[in-house]
């Protein structure tokens, strides 16, 4: 089903039910913008607690004999 064919039939909707969806979408909306929101602030604070690059480390460890 298309995009349009779903606004279609939203529009076909009763307006309880087409609240409904209003809500639902609000909050997946709102709760993806928090989530967004917190990965923003914590981005980058860990810079400066190692001695080695991340993208260094992490070639190191593929490297390695882990098993």
């Amino acid at each position: 089903m298309s995009l349009s064919e779903i606004i279609k039939e939203i529009d076909k909707l009763p307006t309880e039910e087409s609240l409904k969806i209003y809500s639902y979408l609000k909050d997946k909306l709102r709760k993806r913008e928090r989530i967004l929101q917190s990965l923003d602030e914590i981005r980058g604070i860990g810079k400066g607690l190692w001695d080695l690059d991340a993208q260094q480390y992490i070639k190191k460890e593929r490297t390695s004999d882990r098993f």
